[in-house]
């Protein structure tokens, strides 16, 4: 039996570089972007104002505020942190917004929806029967622009045809080696193409011819369903396994007369995941489908003998994850590797001194044993390059020859 005792770390690069492709409205094929080129990709409507009209709305300010060109025009993640401050402090109505921009949120209840929005307009027709008068306009805009954002993620990523030969080579490639697989991503590229090979932890038994597929970030086609009831309000929220489908998103009438909404399981990546840290009167960690994915990285990370990283840019939205590596983290060898986007420039040197940096915090050295190169095509091409000395002769040789070969 090999010897299992490395982890692979897959980020929003290693689906950018899993060689799937979405289509856009004009039927051409485009590879999936990456978390930093996201609204720069063609397979973001583009017309995002019609489908989309409260997020389009909220990212009409992030742009006043941007430089052309600039990450927070592009960034995923900097739209999901953006809003959800945006949704703290106007729930503390600190932000006194212009007329116009008032306006027009509110003409968003007669919003002119294309055909097949249905679902989202029914959606808007509840969120705006519920709103309560002791909270700020500017709250329900970023409630709305959150919700709509879960759906543009899921309808950019979540798409009918999934198979990835890049996915099933790397899989092939390392899964004598591996003993657990963390997807960072809340898409399900990798899930699919090596679906009979993992189990999720706390949704079966785990058999000894499988390894677990952990996802501490939730999942596109994982469920919470709230209930809102007549007169009371929010009466919670549970998480299911169950996937989603399209037409269920979003608020629609019980037959009591209640709303359920229903959204995809996510740990948004806002800079501080309450869901994973918790607050002052809620602790972090209580779903049954989450704490068993955090309890299970706690160990793998613990225990393992080498991490290897695909796409991971561990960005200020990891905060959580490296505190967690570097809690775990007892001189196992690192592999980094990240997607990238296009020729060398300043942005890549960027990336890879944040990358530097991060690896430093974890390992607490200003020099922490790791290899890393970029791939620069599919995810199939890791393992193949000459200059990742450290995993293909060092990290190998110790696989082969048993947990003690590097003492030897």
């Amino acid at each position: 039996m090999p010897n299992h005792n490395a982890i692979l770390f897959l980020g929003s690069g290693a689906t950018a570089s899993s060689g799937i492709t979405g289509q856009t409205e004009e039927t051409k094929r485009e590879d999936l972007p990456a978390d930093s080129e996201f609204f720069a990709s063609p397979l973001v409507r583009k017309d995002i104002k019609r489908h989309y009209p409260a997020l389009s709305l909220f990212r009409s300010l992030k742009e006043q505020d941007a430089p052309s060109g600039s990450l927070a025009r592009k960034s995923l993640y900097e739209t999901w942190n953006d809003l959800f401050i945006y949704r703290g402090l106007a729930q503390a109505n600190l932000f006194f917004e212009t007329r116009n921009l008032k306006d027009s949120f509110y003409a968003l209840a007669n919003h002119n929806w294309p055909t097949g929005c249905e679902r989202q307009k029914e959606h808007y027709k509840f969120q705006f029967a519920i709103m309560e008068a002791f909270k700020p306009w500017q709250f329900y805009l970023a409630e709305l622009a959150i919700w709509e954002l879960r759906s543009l993620v899921r309808q950019t990523y979540l798409i009918d045809e999934m198979e990835s030969k890049p996915d099933r080579i790397l899989w092939g490639r390392l899964k004598k080696y591996l003993t657990a697989i963390i997807n960072l991503n809340y898409d399900i590229t990798f899930d699919t193409n090596v679906q009979d090979e993992f189990y999720y932890p706390g949704n079966s038994e785990p058999r000894r011819d499988k390894i677990p597929l952990i996802r501490p970030h939730g999942s596109l086609v994982w469920s919470s369903i709230g209930t809102w009831v007549h007169q009371r309000g929010w009466q919670g929220w549970r998480d299911s396994w169950e996937k989603t489908c399209e037409d269920q998103l979003g608020f629609r009438q019980l037959g009591d007369g209640n709303l359920e909404l229903r959204q995809p399981l996510l740990v948004s990546p806002t800079y501080f995941k309450e869901e994973v840290v918790g607050n002052s009167s809620l602790p972090g960690l209580q779903s049954e489908i989450l704490r068993p994915q955090w309890l299970k990285l706690e160990e793998v990370s613990r225990t393992s003998k080498h991490w290897i990283f695909i796409g991971a840019s561990l960005s200020s939205g990891d905060d959580h994850l490296v505190y967690l590596l570097r809690r775990s983290y007892s001189q196992q060898q690192i592999c980094v590797s990240w997607h990238k986007e296009g020729k060398k420039d300043k942005k890549e040197e960027i990336k890879k001194e944040k990358i530097k940096e991060r690896l430093k915090q974890i390992t607490r050295t200003n020099a922490p044993p790791y290899c890393w190169h970029p791939i620069n095509k599919t995810i199939d091409k890791f393992l193949q390059k000459r200059s990742c000395h450290l995993l293909s002769q060092k990290l190998t040789r110790s696989f082969n020859r048993g947990p003690d070969a590097e003492k030897r």
